[in-house]
């Protein structure tokens, strides 16, 4: 199976939840819908975590820099 099989990228929020609501559970169809959706949800998560991530290494690197320098 093709990954965007069903052009489920190019369908709005509400066209998914749709799509999804239209299928048996445990269907190829319904699956590919699920996954469309917890990918969706996914990227703000991914942003989120490497901008934590940016701060927390800055955070060290202006540590490190702090204790080199009081020394």
């Amino acid at each position: 199976m093709t990954k965007n099989q069903h052009n489920l990228k190019d369908k709005s929020d509400t066209d998914l939840h749709e799509w999804i609501a239209g299928h048996k559970p445990d269907t190829a169809d319904y699956i590919a819908g699920i996954q469309e959706l917890m990918r969706r949800n996914e990227a703000p998560v991914r942003k989120r975590e490497w901008f934590v991530l940016s701060i927390a290494f800055l955070s060290l690197v202006i540590a490190i820099i702090a204790i080199v320098l009081t020394y």
